[in-house]
């Protein structure tokens, strides 16, 4: 019943995604950054979209598709990590473009990799689940991942608007 619903949102994320990279500089360091920048965003609406079929109270198969759709943005997420993206870390700064990636991902990247695979196979798990208990239980990993991510690895300006 959701499931046509739920796909277009996928896929206007999916979209919403290219146009960030379509705002990009026009090089690999900028494009790959954008990339990273998507992908949370899309991580973020996707827990957004959990949230509501979660509160409904009931299982869906929506479940599914949410889960499996975090996991692959995960597992992508963890590939656009090159060295010369570490801006805040080293890396020369590239003009038009920032980050917020912290310095401490590149200090034990292989950890930080295993982090997003290791969350993305709770992802996994969580839409291969039977119920909505199962689902929760292993969400709530996905989402505290992703908690604890933000809090070590992501560097957050709230003046930055302002120089």
């Amino acid at each position: 019943m959701l499931r046509p619903p739920l796909l277009s949102a996928l896929v206007v994320i999916c979209l919403g995604t290219g146009l960030v990279l379509a705002e990009a500089p026009n090089n690999a360091v900028g494009d790959t950054i954008a990339a990273r920048r998507g992908l949370m965003n899309q991580l973020a609406t996707l827990q957004t979209l959990v949230d509501a079929r979660v509160s409904s109270g009931g299982y869906s198969p929506e479940l599914y598709d949410l889960g499996q759709a975090a996991a692959a943005s995960l597992d992508a997420f963890a590939v656009l990590l090159p060295p010369q993206s570490n801006l805040l870390g080293g890396a020369p700064a590239i003009e038009g473009v920032d980050t917020t990636a912290a310095a401490a991902i590149w200090d034990d990247l292989p950890a930080f990799r295993q982090l997003l695979r290791d969350t993305a196979a709770h992802a996994r798990a969580a839409s291969e689940a039977a119920d909505l208990a199962g689902f929760q239980a292993e969400w709530d990993k996905v989402a505290q991942s992703c908690s604890s991510c933000h809090e070590s690895y992501v560097v957050f300006d709230p003046f930055a608007a302002f120089n």
